[in-house]
This record gives C-alpha cells, sequence and structure tokens, in this order.
C-alpha cells in the first residue's frame, strides 16, 4: 500500500499523564523542520499533525506574535496540512486504535509522571521521542503514514541534553532525496529551504537577548507547561513581555516564508509528476518491508544525483555507454563506433542493454526532478 502522508509529531509523550490517551494535552510542533528545507511539505501528498499541536501553534502565532502558526495555517489553507484528532482514530473503531490503548496503557506502567519529569529537566531527546513514536506507530499504520522523526525543541530549553539520534530508514532515505535541494553546498548548490538558519543570521545582541528570553522565562516554565502544571494562560502571559525578543526571528521567518511559499507549491508539483509514484509505492513500502533495501535505495539516489549533472544523459545510448563501461570498458567504445556486434557477443550485448534500460527506468524520474529543480532555481521562481 503507498505511503503517501507523512506525520510530525510533538510533544506527544506527555498524553501518558492522562488516564484517558484521547484526552487533549498541549503540544507544539518543531520549528526545526523549516530550517532543513521542509521537505516534509513537498515530499508527501499529505502532512499530518496531532490538532492540539496545530491549535496551540495557531494560538501563539496569535497571542504571543510567533510566525509557525501562521505557517502552518498557510499550510492547511493549501490543503497540504491535515491536523489530526485522536477521538476521530477512537470513532474510526479501528482495530489500530485497540493496539494504540494497549500500548497507552503499557507505556503508562514504565513512564509515570515522575518518569517523564525527569527526561524533561534531563532534555532526554532520545528517550522522549522514542515513547511517542511507540505510542502513536499503531496511529501511523492507521493512517499509512511515515512517522517524521525532526525532534521537537525541548534541547533549546536546556544547554545540555541528549539529541534525538534515531536510525530510521525511511527518514534516512527522505533526507538523503531532500539534499541536494536543501543543501546550498551539495553539488548542485541549490539552497532551496523554507526558512533560514537564524543563528546564520541574527545578531549578536539579538541572540543575546533571545537566549536570554528562552533561558530565563521559557525553560522554567515550559516543563511545567507540558505536563499540565502551568496553565495556557499562565504560560502566555509570562511570554508576552519579552515579544521584542522574539520580534527578530518572528520577522525572519515569516520573510521568508512569504518568499518562499510559492516555491513550496512548486516543488511538490515537480515532485509528484516525478517521484511521489516511485517513493510512495515503491521505495518506502520496501523499505518498511525490508530494512535491507536501504542501502540500494542509498545508491539510487547518488546515482541519480550524479548523472542528473549530465546534460546528454537521456539520450539512451549515451546512458548505455555509461552503464556497461564499469562491466566491460570496450563495449560503450565500441557502441558509439558502430561496432558493438563485432567486439561482444549478442548475448553480452542484449544483457547490458536490458541492464541499462532497467537502470534508467529506475532512476529516470528522480534525475528529471533535479534536473527541474535546478532549473526553477536558475529562473528565479524560488
Amino acid at each position: 500500500m503507498a505511503k503517501d502522508s507523512i506525520y510530525i509529531t510533538g510533544w506527544e509523550f506527555n498524553r501518558l499523564l492522562a488516564n484517558d490517551p484521547i484526552k487533549p494535552w498541549h503540544s507544539g510542533l518543531p520549528v526545526e523542520m523549516f530550517y532543513q528545507g521542509g521537505y516534509q511539505f513537498w515530499l508527501f501528498k499529505k502532512v499530518y499533525c496531532t490538532k492540539e499541536s496545530f491549535t496551540d501553534e495557531l494560538h501563539w502565532s496569535e497571542s504571543v506574535g510567533w510566525t509557525q502558526g501562521k505557517i502552518l495555517n498557510d499550510l492547511r489553507s493549501e490543503g497540504i496540512l491535515h491536523p489530526y484528532s485522536l477521538a476521530d482514530f477512537k470513532k474510526s473503531e479501528s482495530s489500530y486504535y485497540t493496539r494504540f490503548v494497549d500500548g497507552f496503557k503499557q507505556l503508562r506502567q514504565i513512564y509515570p509522571k515522575k518518569r517523564i519529569v525527569q527526561l524533561l529537566k534531563s532534555a532526554d531527546a532520545s528517550e522522549l521521542e522514542s515513547i511517542k513514536l511507540k505510542l502513536l506507530k499503531p496511529l501511523f499504520n492507521h493512517l499509512n503514514c511515515v512517522a517524521d522523526v525532526t525532534p521537537s525543541s525541548i534541547t533549546h530549553w536546556r544547554s545540555k541534553g541528549t539529541q534525538s539520534n534515531m536510525p530510521d530508514s525511511q527518514q534516512d532515505i527522505l533526507r538523503l532525496i531532500a539534499d541536494p535541494i536543501v543543501n546550498q553546498n551539495s553539488g548542485f548548490k541549490m539552497g532551496l529551504t523554507l526558512c533560514q538558519n537564524p543563528e546564520k543570521w541574527m545578531t549578536s545582541q539579538e541572540i543575546i537577548a533571545h537566549r536570554r528570553a528562552e533561558d530565563e522565562v521559557e525553560q522554567p516554565r515550559v516543563q511545567h507547561f507540558i505536563v499540565g502544571d502551568l496553565s495556557q494562560k499562565d504560560y502566555v502571559e509570562a511570554l508576552a513581555p519579552h515579544g521584542e525578543a522574539y520580534r527578530p526571528i518572528n520577522q525572519r521567518l515569516l520573510s521568508d516564508w512569504e518568499t518562499s511559499r510559492e516555491k513550496l507549491l512548486r516543488l511538490r508539483d515537480l515532485a509528484e509528476t516525478h517521484i511521489w509514484e516511485d517513493l510512495h509505492k515503491d521505495w518506502l513500502p520496501h523499505l518498511e518491508s525490508d530494512p535491507d533495501f536501504r542501502s540500494e535505495c542509498f545508491s539510487l539516489i547518488k546515482r541519480a544525483v550524479r548523472h542528473s549533472k549530465m546534460p546528454s544523459f537521456f539520450d539512451f545510448f549515451t546512458f548505455l555507454g555509461i552503464c556497461c563501461i564499469s562491466a566491460a570498458a570496450g563495449v560503450a567504445a565500441a557502441h558509439v563506433s558502430g561496432a558493438i556486434g563485432q567486439t561482444v557477443s549478442n548475448a553480452t550485448y542484449n544483457t547490458l542493454f536490458n541492464k541499462a534500460k532497467d537502470e534508467k527506468k529506475r532512476i529516470e524520474g528522480l534525475m528529471l526532478f533535479y534536473q527541474d529543480a535546478c532549473k526553477l532555481r536558475s529562473s528565479g521562481k524560488k
């Protein structure tokens, strides 16, 4: 079954603090996904998040001026982001919901409130991410979507902590596909990210003011807010007087988003045309059923990147020569000169010809995507 959607998680580990897994709990989404290219929003048809994550981000946007809620609301308006209520999961009467409840009960035995608070205080991102992914796995299966593993921002509220570094073959493949697009240091030098990382442009005074607000206002309160010991009203009232410290980041995020919005939609169009079918129907399901496919998929993507830089690549006979040269150095030269029948047997030629055809078919969509994305950047339509 196709994997054409992805679920962006927030603080859902805090649902273990209630007796009812459906009870709404406050949550927030990782702003890092915008700095890392926002590939979740162009590699997938649908992007899900928990309803409370969306409504809280929207509330903070309206009450404190944080830009992320505005961006997420725009993505919902475009039909890309789909906030999902766990109450609807319950109403579905799916067998996956039964597994969700069973898993919830088991995890609550392992992680009581005291343990969750300890993990938050130590900013143990790896274990907190692991908890929520285990909890929500039945929901991911119900929606037939990939779990995004961009870590929530808990390490921003502690100077020291354990960064999430969870192995995930599907996520590795997504990042590898996105890297030539979003990484300015890649061979393509496109750097087509949605928003610039603030550390790259903020002044030293702005960084000091922002970190002071994080250390003196957010950090002492957010953990209490996450576990339900501080109301949203009190949290917002504490943040509101410090709006000036967050203003440079919010203004830049909004400016970057307004510049990048059309670019995102064009990248989605290119991805839908060239790679969604392979990615959603072949590569991601294959990785889920066979983790050993990871190395083959890595190789496939790297070949697509390499060959997409060659303008004449889509001349099939040039392509055949490239594929054959590693197996028999003389075949490509003989083919170009028209003497291929005199140098290798028909059987060898047919084998190499069919191999080249299969290879071209497997990576052609991804190559075209990269080439068209390069045109998108060179045309100035970012």
